[in-house]
């Protein structure tokens, strides 16, 4: 379903939306956060690699990480009942 969501969109628009992000880093900013945060992440994420969540985790004074364990990019559709507790 997400491939053929993604395939659907127009690839230049794709391509500019990618460099943007790519050029997009709010590193520096992320002790400006003060509500408690949840950062949720697959332990098989193949887009994101894992060490990206806990960078967010230590980053963000008030955050924890919790990490589902065989869930990938999509886990919000394949680990739903994980995601939602």
């Amino acid at each position: 379903m997400l491939e053929a969501i993604i395939a659907s969109n127009d690839k230049s628009i794709m391509v500019e939306v990618a460099k943007s992000m790519l050029r997009f880093d709010s590193r520096a900013r992320l002790h400006e956060i003060r509500q408690p945060t949840l950062v949720v992440a697959g332990g098989r994420d193949g887009a994101v690699p894992l060490h990206h969540a806990h960078m967010l985790a230590r980053g963000i004074p008030a955050a924890k990480l919790r990490v589902i364990q065989g869930a990938g990019h999509e886990l919000i559709w394949t680990h739903e009942a994980e995601f939602v507790r």
